[in-house]
């Protein structure tokens, strides 16, 4: 994955959108550049370790068992319940582990809005009538 910041005069302005590859990079830049300053400049990273542990954790989150199973496991004093809900979150943790740790690294940097610097021309003598 890889994390969109958009900055503007050294200030992030939007960082909440993720990337599969760079050609859906392209595609997401050509639908968005009205939505932000002349002068901003794109940066995309690859997704930083907190990212990526923050996306597990929801995975996880979401197919955990419920609070309540283990509630009703528990006051029922059924304790082959509970061992199967504690399987079942054994489970899930195997299917999305925790990242590895690594660094934020800068993929590239560029302006949303290249500067387009005019063609300088030479000095053209004057006409002889202008003298």
């Amino acid at each position: 994955m890889i994390k969109i910041i958009v900055k503007s005069n050294n200030l992030i302005i939007d960082q909440s959108h993720y990337v599969e590859s760079k050609e859906k990079l392209a595609w997401w830049l050509d639908g968005n550049k009205p939505n932000y300053p002349q002068d901003a400049i794109v940066e995309y990273h690859e997704m930083s370790y907190e990212d990526e542990l923050k996306e597990c954790f929801y995975k996880r989150k979401n197919e955990y068992p419920s609070p309540e199973e283990f509630m009703n496991a528990w006051f029922d004093g059924k304790i082959e319940a509970l061992n199967d809900l504690e399987l079942r979150r054994l489970a899930v943790k195997a299917k999305y582990p925790k990242p590895q740790p690594k660094e934020n690294t800068l993929i590239e940097s560029f302006p949303l809005f290249p500067v387009i610097e005019p063609e300088v021309q030479e000095d053209q003598p004057l006409p002889d009538f202008m003298d």
